[in-house]
């Protein structure tokens, strides 16, 4: 499980993409981006988290995107601006992304 805290932007995302490397290498079955505490994101961290997707698919590696209602805007309005709501499986909790698991 990989979190996100604060602002994925420019000076920021790049961190994410290296630490998400490093999880897609380890080949899990699922990969988790809790993005509950983030506070902002732009094009830049949209373009990472596409990144992750495209990188986590390749290797036949599920992967979620966490965040509840208070994050919705935040998250949501960015990935629905760049088209790329469909590269990822949205859950509000972690518990319900381990879910899919089962």
């Amino acid at each position: 499980m990989l979190t996100a805290r604060g602002a994925l932007t420019t000076r920021t995302c790049a961190r994410l993409g290296i630490a998400a490397r490093e999880q897609i290498a380890r080949v899990p079955r699922l990969l988790v981006v809790d993005l509950a505490q983030l506070t902002e994101l732009d094009e830049d961290g949209v373009d990472v988290l596409v990144e992750i997707a495209y990188e986590a698919g390749e290797a036949d590696i599920g992967l979620c995107l966490v965040f509840d209602g208070s994050r919705r805007d935040l998250v949501m309005g960015p990935l629905e601006d760049a088209n790329v709501v469909p590269l990822f499986e949205i859950h509000p909790t972690i518990a319900s992304a381990l879910d899919t698991l089962d």
